[in-house]
């Protein structure tokens, strides 16, 4: 068996996923003795206006360091795709009875993050 585990954590703009940005995205992928396999990390440019200050504020954003690193949403949604692909270990089955795999995610705040991602995707 070869499960994994991608430990995720999202800072966003604001409190509701149909209007506030996620502005930054982490994720830690382990095998089963929870050794790290890979990391990823990428801040996204937003518009700040689209952003709720003190979310902001709370989630240590710095203009001046995004305007350094921050790379477009649909570019880290690949990239984080790709990440989620190369780590898929749960195995199940399609509308048509094919077999795949997916990633098993874990959150500390499954219930807000979740939605910002489904949104975000």
């Amino acid at each position: 068996m070869n499960q994994k585990l991608i430990f995720i954590d999202l800072e966003v703009g604001g409190p509701n996923p149909k209007r506030h940005p996620i502005i930054q995205l982490a994720a830690i992928a382990v095998d089963e003795r929870l050794d790290v396999l890979e990391a990823f990390e990428a801040k996204i440019r937003f518009n700040p206006k689209c952003a709720n200050a003190y979310s902001l504020r709370k989630n240590s954003y710095h203009p001046g360091v995004w305007a350094q690193v921050a790379r477009e949403p649909k570019e880290v949604a690949k990239d984080f795709a790709q990440f989620l692909r190369r780590h898929a270990s749960v195995s199940t089955l399609s509308a048509k009875g094919e077999r795949y795999e997916v990633a098993q995610l874990v959150a500390h705040k499954a219930p807000f993050d979740g939605p910002f991602l489904i949104e975000w995707y």
